[in-house]
């Protein structure tokens, strides 16, 4: 499920395949500084994983039931960028969700 825009993405259902995903861009050409990223899955089970990737670059790993990831340092991301939360190893049927907190540099 992809998200484009300024506002926060809606939950991702883990797949039978254990995975689930959220994945958000800026708008146009704004660059977001995210201060914090927080997560939130109680139902994904005691063997889930979690992470956050910038441009399939893994920046940090989760708590996978919910956990919040914040600063320092902030992560930028502009308009070429790609942020994901994935969840594997997660219980189907599963409901995962993120919500981050952000200022925009410019941009329209």
């Amino acid at each position: 499920m992809a998200i484009e825009g300024d506002f926060t993405p809606p939950s991702a259902t883990v797949a039978a395949n254990g995975v689930a995903e959220v994945t958000w861009k800026t708008s146009g050409r704004q660059t977001w500084i995210q201060d914090q990223i927080t997560t939130s899955a109680p139902g994904v089970g005691g063997g889930a994983q979690c992470e956050i990737l910038k441009n399939g670059n893994r920046i940090s790993l989760m708590i996978a039931t919910g956990d919040t990831a914040d600063g320092p340092p902030p992560v930028t991301a502009g308009p070429n960028d790609t942020m994901k939360v994935r969840w594997t190893g997660a219980l189907p049927g599963a409901v995962a969700s993120v919500t981050w907190v952000h200022y925009t540099l410019g941009g329209t």
